[in-house]
């Protein structure tokens, strides 16, 4: 178990933490006064503890000439502890009952939360009246949480459930460390962590529980890093095997303990578990072990171990309970004495249970521990029902903050149908204006398109009058027949045949274009028919592009462009080398012809067919760029939305 030093060690730690981070909330870091250069210097870790408090005395007495605030809070609150430090424990009271009093003025949730704290634990450890340290530690809890600090919370549960144990409520104890842990676990805070822990296992222990008793320790020990919590819950878990008569196991233990470097000998901790290991070696095989009891009770003696030396009397009365009756009623006297002086009615209740074993006709001893058995009862039943109080007034407040807030919700839910009412008829509105926009923009686009149709059927209209009127190459053959009327049969049929294949050639030019899924076979095919012995075309990326996912007019526009550049190529430029690239880049469609040819000269950068192709393009929100020049080849880039 933990010795009071070392709960006053674990809750020293706890609000040196709390104050350091009282600086940060509560903005105490203000211009160097006087008053923060004194606090500031109380905290200098190389200085001597008289001359900590005299600087927080100093920082005391210089911030009652200015006005209440966090600063002046905090100033209080590090005296207490300082004074705590130095074991006065009057002063340790009357700062922190001055803080709650100050920090209600101000309404410093974080500083009530600090001074109740530190209240419950003056009556919890320093003068042992445990109804009023449930009181101050209930007050610390709320206040914790309603600053948010779940991990006070959950030490805050640990200290109540340390009372529970006290008062033999173990249940109630392990309902409390549960609920600890839910505070604690996801914190990186392993000390407390871990001793919420250690607290589970005894609970346990004491309801005889021992499989998980040792699982608990286990866990504590696995869980900190403190070299000096392990030695405890090591020596805990020892005590556990002692108690289900596994003395080997005990006795193992505690011999390792002994011989572990970072045991000092000479130390309260060291006492302890010197004592454990004597106490299991003796019930192990009754050998003689009276030296090792004597050293750990002077040990402390020296250390004013008084918890310490109520085991020492007690078991040395138990050790000599059968061999020497007189000498362990003395030392059971001593328990008693000793017990009163420190308020501690449990180890007196021990003791005289072993003295009524040893003087079985003594009234007096009964009529002590029948008073004392009550007494402690009636004490234990005050802090249950003190305890189940808080509970279920906690449960009323909450219960009430619900109905307040269901109140609010439902005065919330009346205003907010007024408003949305007229949100809704604003929506409306928008909506309406929203749709008449984008019912203009798709009209709008529809008649683009249009137009783009339009287009696409004059040329098909175009091709085939072209079809009916072949003018130049008709006329032609009619002004030969006409003048000489026996030209040969074969050169008419080659003329006609000439006639017949230019038809089939426009006719082809202006057919529909297969677009979609099949797009990239149709312009592969087109753009391959200029493929031959003089002219090598090649096409890249052309696969790589979803042409499912571009609009027909888009693809037609495309087709026809290219087709005039190809045509105008094989017209002019004479190029032995034609290179078409396609590429996506983000939204856009980049598409790339370039060849090696004569380039063009200004005149046929402006002529029909460039110009028709210039205007398909910006029909379709496109962008085209010429390069070219005369002798040095022909590039062309299209950029198209995808």
């Amino acid at each position: 178990m933990l010795n009071r030093t070392r709960i006053q060690t674990l809750f020293l730690s706890t609000v040196l933490v709390l104050l350091i981070n009282a600086c940060a909330k509560n903005d105490i870091s203000k211009p160097k006064s006087k008053p923060y250069l004194f606090l500031e210097l109380s905290k200098n870790k190389s200085g001597t503890l008289k001359e900590k408090i005299a600087y927080v005395d100093s920082a005391f007495n210089s911030s009652k000439k200015l006005p209440l605030d966090s600063l002046a809070l905090a100033i209080i609150s590090r005296k207490g502890i300082l004074h705590l430090n130095k074991q006065q424990r009057d002063s340790f009271f009357y700062y922190n009952h001055l803080l709650a009093k100050r920090s209600q003025k101000m309404d410093n949730k974080y500083y009530k939360a600090r001074a109740s704290f530190n209240l419950g634990y003056y009556y919890e450890e320093l003068t042992s009246v445990p109804d009023s340290a449930f009181f101050y530690y209930h007050l610390a809890k709320k206040f914790f949480s309603k600053i948010g600090d779940t991990v006070k919370e959950g030490i805050t549960m640990k200290h109540i459930a340390m009372l529970q144990k006290k008062t033999t409520d173990f249940f109630s104890a392990k309902e409390s460390l549960v609920e600890a842990l839910q505070y604690l676990n996801n914190s990186s805070d392993k000390e407390n962590l871990a001793s919420v822990y250690n607290e589970l296992a005894t609970n346990n222990r004491k309801l005889l529980n021992f499989t998980d008793a040792i699982k608990y320790y286990k866990m504590a020990i696995a869980i900190t890093d403190a070299k000096s919590d392990i030695i405890s819950y090591q020596n805990n878990l020892a005590t556990v095997y002692k108690e289900q008569g596994n003395y080997n196991g005990a006795t193992n233990l505690l011999r390792e303990l002994l011989s572990d470097s970072l045991l000092k000998k000479g130390s309260t901790r060291y006492a302890r578990v010197l004592h454990n290991f004597a106490y299991a070696q003796w019930l192990r095989d009754k050998k003689e072990v009276l030296p090792m009891f004597l050293e750990a009770l002077n040990i402390r003696k020296i250390k004013n171990d008084k918890r310490g030396q109520l085991h020492s009397y007690t078991n040395l009365g138990e050790y000599h309970a059968k061999q020497n009756p007189i000498k362990a009623s003395r030392y059971l006297d001593t328990v008693i004495q000793l017990a009163k002086k420190i308020k501690n009615p449990r180890a007196e209740t021990d003791a005289l249970q072993l003295l009524m074993q040893l003087h079985p006709k003594n009234i007096i001893f009964k009529d002590r521990y029948i008073f004392l058995k009550d007494s402690l009862y009636k004490q234990e039943l005050k802090v249950k029902t003190q305890f189940a109080k808080m509970r279920y007034d906690d449960q009323q407040e909450k219960e009430q903050i619900l109905q307040l807030q269901r109140e609010k919700a439902e005065e919330k839910a009346a205003l907010a149908i007024q408003k949305g009412q007229k949100i809704l008829f604003l929506s409306l509105s928008g909506f309406l204006l929203i749709g008449g926009v984008s019912l203009y923009y798709a009209l709008r686009q529809r008649y683009k398109k249009e137009k783009l149709k339009e287009v696409y059927n004059t040329e098909k209209l175009i091709s085939k009058r072209l079809h009916d009127e072949l003018s130049n190459d008709i006329y032609s053959l009619m002004a030969i027949i006409e003048q000489n009327p026996s030209t040969d049969s074969p050169y008419l049929l080659d003329s006609l045949e000439k006639i017949y294949g230019q038809t089939r050639t426009i006719s082809h030019d202006h057919r529909e274009i297969a677009v979609g899924e099949s797009f990239a076979t149709e312009l592969k095919d087109t753009l391959s028919a200029f493929y031959n012995k003089e002219t090598t075309v090649v096409v890249k990326g052309l696969e790589t592009i979803a042409w499912e996912k571009v609009p027909d007019y888009k693809c037609i526009a495309i087709h026809r462009s290219l087709k005039e550049f190809m045509v105008n190529m094989k017209k002019h430029s004479e190029a032995s080398l034609v290179a078409v690239n396609f590429k996506k880049e983000g939204k856009l469609l980049h598409i790339t012809y370039s060849d090696n040819g004569i380039g063009m000269d200004e005149a046929q950068k402006f002529g029909v067919g460039l110009n028709n192709t210039g205007s398909r393009i910006a029909g379709i929100k496109g962008r085209i760029k010429f390069d070219s020049g005369n002798g040095h080849g022909t590039k062309i880039t299209i950029i198209i939305p995808y």
